[in-house]
């Protein structure tokens, strides 16, 4: 389940995606050598503890934020599965670690959050079941992105599948862990949604009793906020009610307690959309809708065999009075029990005189005040409209040809709440003082998009569109997504963000990009430059970097463009723009008839013009589908993001030919294509002669 933008602002420091950087101070040669032995002396573990010893003091003393991320790269690229290096580099990273966050104590405040955070990032990274008591250890700090790092580093699927075994210290790590998350989930208040949703995750992966305690508990902190109409973001309880009815369905587990917490949650989703139908926004509204039908779906149709989808009918018909009537099917009333309840065989306790309770509890009514929901609010100012393209006004906005029909994948989809990333300008507030005027913040499911007021037209016009862009994308890279929120912000001149481009999920565009942008004066939405962005974090999410990030990205993004984004000005600037498919194979026939050289008015920074074309001449043989299916065959064995440019090359021409029966590397030998060393989207490289 996607979810909205965090409750907190996450100032982590800058993060590079794993094998993009490396680090420049740390001397990596006697490592590598030792990584590729197959048996070590004690010579080489004493290179392995000094290695880890130079480069997490790298992170103590380092405060330049693409340095940071050069050196987390470093280390853990320099993992290994050899018995012995794996054991000794484990006791170092524990050993040099635990040291430098002792030496964080004494910083300045803000220097230690840093810090600290910095380690935590190289912790959830190296899923280390060693390391696990030094995230125990910040369960309980005062910052609240301390406390998410942790529970992250904790949650980590790579770490939970190497406790998830017989071995009894394991266990007894794994016991540790759902404690003292049992713990914070506990705690007053309550952790933020982002942190229950990681903690749900992780409590439905355990096979142990304390994991259904978990999840109980989980159940119970947002039962008693449904109670109390505190529910922010009620998207959450899809992962929560399905985590319970997985559990109910298991032969693992007879535990009454589940079916209980899961019945009295999914009847106040239930009652909250009945009751809040005039005080809810509308975007809450939809997340409950969303709840009630896939829990519908997932859950209610497993556990009352031959269920009929009445749900989802009221839902889409907006009738309240069908959907009482289901409510009433399922848990029945004081008098007598509904279907559900009866199947699980619930018990509910009994009333304030005593007697039985035949149902959940009623949901009590809402407070007088209104209820909690975001909304944006704006300074007074407005900015001079100087530095803008050319803004349309509402009643000039462009009329779509079609309508946008999603994929069955992408309308499925049902996220976990992501937060900002550390680059991120996270807050409206921030970001108005940034531009020193008035700005809007415009959200969606899976993106924030900061622009000055003047711009909200245009703004409420791409969102949209960048949503469904993004759960297109989801589908196109086989699932994978990057682990933030994208954040989508716009500068003035002159201010150092006005720089294009983007990094850990946050694109960076000047005032011009809102509005039309001019091309060849056609004036058209700028939407396919936004999704090619958008595209390459979802690359960077698939371990896709170096040479293929420019050409992916963009290929992906004329395709995803084109699909959601139905304007006739859009489609003709597909098709003959800069990156259209008419440039591209105007560019292709020069360049392969005048010995592999670019027309002299293209840049070299251009020559992913020359991918493109090749991967059109492969999707016939790959059934129109090259990218896509190229995804899930690196879901499955990876790229590798340790290795050379030229090795990746070679293994994504693997791959290419796997998909399409073509002999990839021969048809790129022909076409001027050098593997040894590839050209990337920032002209470097050399071309075959």
């Amino acid at each position: 389940m996607k979810i909205k933008r965090v409750i907190f602002v996450i100032l982590i420091a800058f993060l590079a995606p794993a094998g993009v950087l490396r680090s420049q101070s740390i001397d990596n040669y006697e490592i590598e050598k030792v990584r590729n032995k197959e048996v070590l002396d004690s010579k080489d573990l004493q290179i392995i503890d000094n290695f880890l010893a130079q480069a997490t003091q790298e992170l103590l003393k380092t405060r330049d934020f693409t340095s940071i991320a050069r050196t987390r790269t470093t280390i853990l690229s320099n993992q290994s599965t050899q018995a012995q290096y794996a054991k000794q580099f484990s006791q170092s990273a524990y050993k040099y670690i635990s040291l430098n966050l002792q030496q964080a104590e004494i910083l300045p405040q803000e220097r230690q959050f840093k810090v600290v955070l910095n380690f935590l990032i190289l912790v959830d990274g190296l899923k280390d079941p060693r390391l696990a008591d030094l995230a125990i250890a910040k369960l309980k700090d005062d910052n609240k992105v301390i406390r998410y790092w942790a529970v992250r580093c904790l949650t980590n699927p790579g770490l939970i599948s190497k406790l998830n075994t017989a071995d009894v210290a394991n266990l007894r790590l794994l016991q540790h862990i759902a404690g003292q998350l049992k713990q914070l989930v506990n705690s007053n208040p309550p952790p933020a949604d982002e942190t229950l949703a990681l903690t749900t995750e992780f409590a439905a992966e355990l096979s142990i009793p304390e994991g259904e305690d978990l999840l109980i508990q989980i159940a119970d902190v947002r039962i008693k906020q449904y109670a109390d109409w505190t529910v922010k973001y009620e998207l959450l309880d899809s992962a929560v009610l399905k985590s319970l009815a997985n559990k109910i369905t298991s032969t693992e587990s007879a535990n009454p307690e589940i079916a209980r917490r899961f019945a009295q949650l999914y009847s106040y989703a239930m009652q909250r959309y009945i009751k809040g139908q005039n005080l809810l926004s509308d975007k809450n509204k939809q997340y409950l809708a969303s709840v009630l039908v896939e829990t519908e779906d997932k859950c209610i149709s497993k556990l009352l065999r031959g269920t009929q989808p009445n749900i989802k009918r009221a839902v889409e018909q907006s009738s309240i009075s069908m959907l009482q009537q289901e409510y009433d099917r399922l848990f029945g009333n004081q008098t007598k029990a509904g279907e559900l309840t009866l199947k699980l065989n619930i018990d509910y306790g009994t009333d304030a005189s005593g007697r039985k309770r035949m149902a959940p509890q009623p949901l009590p009514d809402p407070p007088e005040t209104k209820i909690p929901h975001s909304k944006n609010s704006f300074l007074p100012r407005e900015m001079p409209d100087a530095q803008y393209g050319q803004i349309p006004s509402r009643k000039y906005l462009p009329k779509p040809t079609r309508k946008y029909r999603p994929s069955a994948a992408s309308a499925r989809q049902v996220g976990l709440p992501k937060p900002f990333s550390g680059s991120s300008i996270s807050s409206l507030e921030a970001y108005q003082r940034e531009i020193n005027g008035a700005g809007i913040l415009i959200e969606s499911e899976h993106i924030s998009y900061f622009a000055p007021k003047l711009g909200e037209p245009y703004a409420r016009l791409v969102v949209p569109i960048l949503e469904r862009a993004y759960k297109e994308l989801k589908v196109w890279h086989a699932g994978a997504e990057p682990s933030f929120r994208i954040s989508v912000e716009h500068y003035p001149n002159g201010h150092p963000r006005n720089r294009g481009g983007t990094s850990d999920c946050v694109i960076l565009y000047g005032f011009k990009n809102i509005g039309w942008m001019d091309d060849n004066a056609r004036k058209i939405p700028h939407v396919s430059g936004y999704i090619e962005e958008m595209a390459h974090n979802f690359d960077g999410a698939c371990g896709v970097m170096g040479w293929l990030y420019e050409a992916f990205g963009n290929y992906t993004a004329n395709a995803i463009t084109l699909k959601v984004a139905p304007y006739p000005e859009i489609e003709k600037y597909l098709q003959s723009g800069r990156y259209g498919l008419q440039r591209d194979a105007e560019t292709f026939d020069y360049y392969m008839t005048h010995g592999f050289k670019l027309p002299p008015d293209v840049p070299q920074n251009l020559f992913d013009r020359i991918y493109r074309h090749v991967f059109r001449m492969l999707e016939p043989s790959a059934g129109h589908m090259l990218l896509p299916r190229f995804y899930q065959e690196i879901k499955k064995s990876g790229v590798p993001k340790t290795k050379s440019e030229a090795e990746r090359a070679y293994v994504v021409a693997e791959v290419f030919s796997k998909i399409t029966g073509t002999n990839v590397k021969e048809l790129f030998r022909q076409c001027g294509i050098a593997m040894h060393e590839p050209i990337n989207g920032r002209g470097t490289g050399v071309l075959n002669s």
